[in-house]
């Protein structure tokens, strides 16, 4: 049964900048779940770059979102993040 949508934290939708394309995952080392996301928000690489927030089950909340970092951002664009739960892999395009 869908629930009603319930909009993410501001460490996500952060006021005044640009948050799209979410996809969920799992982060490699804790084996935390995470939502990748596009953003245009302060202390980026440059353009939109991928960034995601780890879940904290116990509080019911995301944690302060974190860049990608240069692995994977640069000073263009990134978009459309997708996470392979399977294979571990995440994939995104680049201009």
């Amino acid at each position: 049964v869908w629930t009603e949508p319930e909009l993410l934290n501001e460490q996500i939708n952060m006021p005044g900048f640009t948050s799209s394309h979410p996809t969920v995952g799992r982060e490699s080392k804790k084996n935390q779940e995470v939502i990748y996301f596009v953003s245009d928000r302060e202390k980026g690489k440059g353009g939109l770059d991928i960034w995601y927030s780890e879940y904290d089950a116990r509080r019911k909340t995301f944690k302060k979102a974190k860049n990608a970092g240069s692995a994977i951002n640069t000073a263009s664009t990134e978009m459309t993040p997708f996470y392979d739960v399977k294979t571990k892999t995440l994939y995104f395009s680049t201009d």
